[in-house]
């Protein structure tokens, strides 16, 4: 069903429950019919509905006790201190758990909330931290297993605390599972408060309900000692509705209801009114004036309209709400805390990545169209974008991600941002508001060097002058990088004894027959250039010696290459490439390097000897 079909059943429901809410009549008692359970039983302004109840006999089991202090109209559940503020038959039951909180690192409490056999909401909860040098974490069980969890919080100052802005600076939220019975939550400092004690001295953790929470700069310094959370209930014991029917004598749903599965993994069922009834499902629901016929004339004339289009600018405020809650889940999942806390580093250097809004991507690719695609990687497309200063930018959008490797990730994104070589594509920033994070960089018109030098119709034409150029060239990125890349490495497209590049030619070179592995454009009958490409082919054997202390620095591979490439550029130049920044020694990838190496040692002789082909 399209979004439209979905608006109009949304609009049609709240039409018809409005209308049939202002024709109903007066409701039917909602406490338990025994002599001594009032039909209305309350404790202060807290309504309790069977098969809740204050009093022996007037509750469904232990489960459903409230006690209700006479003196300060207080009501708590069961037998605990768990104040209950709010019963509702959809099986909800709001309580006031305590918050955790941390001063100074001298006065520590900690906050724990126990439910029996029903569960701290999944749904309507969030899991909160305060503080501008906080974290805070929450332990609990879910069946036999133990969930844990924590939340960084941090700002540098007042200022950067945003009003109703949370998460954000100074405010932690993320969700929680389902089906905990209990949990406890801690509060702690990162740094004693010690950078930010003028204006924050607590850091504060607490489970609350989502949209009783609304985050203000003044909670920095105040908060109250209990909020608000959630717990869904429901009739435990007897198994899903299926299965509780089975035992009549225990089944509670009564006359004219319907039985509803509770979300709750344990089982459970709910019981409501039929359709056109209504009271207290427990008790049993009594047929109201529609019960046997459909409401005529809905919603005809002004009235109609009026509440049409208050129908419509509620359910896309909800769809509003629910998308920003999801981009701010997925930041904290792409680890966007990290990659700010990273980036606001005063000793980094560099420019420093945009993290660019969802929205303003969605928009430069027209939410992704097809149409703006300009290639396709291993891990999905890249697309063509004009952003709203009419620069164009290219955007990787990747299929899949890591969850595990969410750190690795960041730090290879602050990385990138530091990067600044002109033959190096610009990384400008990523996107973390989507599922799978979106890289950005600046647009190359022509292309890069790989979709020139592994075109099937560029590369044969690419003359040997221009070759030694991109080798020299790339040497200095390389140096630079200090990582490396160059046909492909490695690819199954090729015959089996030809799939490690490196592997064959080192064979070729040994055997002399260099000009098997060459493209047809360079081979020459010039001597010069002939010599040229041996001296190459042979540098390049010297970088993949298996023994480290034999490989040449990459700074005297650049060197070399400029040489005979007969190139009189700045002499501080390729000075500055070598040992300042990246040391003189040679760089091995890790594991990768040393397996290539070892699977390499049967195969390559520490010398080649023998021309371009004998």
């Amino acid at each position: 069903m399209g979004l439209s079909g979905m608006c109009l059943r949304f609009v049609l429901l709240q039409m018809l429950l409005l209308m049939v809410a202002a024709a109903a009549p007066k409701p039917t008692p909602l406490a338990k019919p025994e002599p001594n359970c009032p039909d209305l039983t309350k404790c202060g302004d807290l309504e309790i509905p069977y098969p809740f109840g204050t009093k022996p006999g007037c509750y469904l089991s232990r489960d459903f006790l409230i006690t209700c202090n006479e003196n300060t109209n207080i009501s708590y559940w069961g037998n605990s201190n768990i104040n209950v503020t709010n019963i509702s038959m959809e099986g909800r039951l709001q309580v006031l758990s305590p918050v955790s909180r941390e001063c100074n690192n001298s006065q520590r409490f900690g906050a724990s909330l126990n439910v029996g056999n029903f569960r701290i909401s999944s749904t309507q909860n969030i899991f909160t931290v305060i503080g501008c040098d906080s974290y805070g974490y929450i332990h609990g069980k879910i069946d036999k297993r133990n969930y844990s969890v924590s939340c960084n919080s941090s700002c540098e100052n007042s200022a950067d605390v945003i009003d109703g802005s949370c998460p954000g600076p100074g405010c932690c939220q993320i969700t929680i599972p389902k089906d905990l019975r209990g949990i406890r939550v801690y509060a702690s400092s990162s740094n004693e408060h010690k950078n930010v004690s003028q204006f924050n001295q607590c850091s504060y953790a607490f489970v609350i309900e989502e949209n009783k929470f609304h985050f203000s700069s003044s909670n920095l310094s105040d908060i109250a000692e209990k909020v608000p959370t959630v717990v869904d209930w429901a009739i435990t014991g007897q198994g899903n509705c299926k299965n509780a029917k089975k035992k009549k004598a225990t089944y509670v749903c009564k006359k004219n209801t319907l039985c509803k599965d509770s979300i709750h993994s344990a089982g459970g069922y709910l019981c409501q009114c039929k359709d056109g009834y209504q009271g207290n499902p427990y008790l049993g629901c009594k047929c109201n004036k529609n019960c046997n016929q459909l409401p005529l004339g809905l919603g005809v004339g002004i009235g109609s309209v009026t509440l049409l289009a208050g129908s419509y600018r509620i359910y896309y405020e909800f769809r509003k709400r629910r998308l920003i809650k999801l981009k701010q889940m997925f930041f904290l999942q792409n680890g966007g805390s990290d990659l700010l806390q990273q980036l606001s580093d005063p000793g980094g250097t560099g420019d420093a990545a945009t993290i660019f809004p969802a929205n303003d991507l969605e928009m430069a690719t027209n939410n992704f169209n097809e149409e703006t695609i300009i290639g396709k990687g291993r891990n999905g497309p890249v697309y063509k974008a004009i952003l709203k200063d009419n620069n164009p930018v290219a955007i990787k959008k990747s299929m899949k991600m890591d969850r595990s490797q969410t750190k690795q990730f960041i730090d290879q994104v602050s990385l990138l941002s530091k990067i600044n070589h002109r033959n190096v594509v610009k990384f400008l920033g990523c996107c973390l508001e989507t599922e799978v994070p979106l890289l950005v960089y600046e647009f190359v018109n022509n292309g890069t060097l790989f979709d020139h030098i592994h075109n099937k119709d560029k590369a044969p034409t690419i003359p040997w002058e221009t070759r030694l150029q991109i080798a020299a060239e790339t040497a200095g990125v390389l140096s630079y990088l200090h990582s490396g890349a160059g046909k492909q490495a490695l690819s199954f497209d090729r015959p089996e004894e030809d799939r490690l590049l490196v592997v064959k030619f080192c064979s070729m070179l040994k055997k002399g027959r260099l000009s098997r592995i060459l493209d047809n454009g360079i081979i020459s009958n010039d001597k010069i250039t002939n010599q040229q490409i041996k001296q190459v082919a042979e540098l390049a054997s010297r970088c993949l010696n298996v023994k480290g202390e034999e490989r040449p620095s990459m700074k005297e591979v650049a060197m070399e290459l400029k040489r005979l490439n007969n190139v009189e550029g700045d002499r501080e130049e390729i000075e500055n490439l070598g040992s300042e920044t990246f040391g003189t020694g040679s760089y091995v990838d890790g594991n990768n390097s040393t397996a290539m190496y070892d699977s390499m040692k049967d195969q390559v002789s520490e010398g080649f000897d023998g021309g371009i082909e004998d």
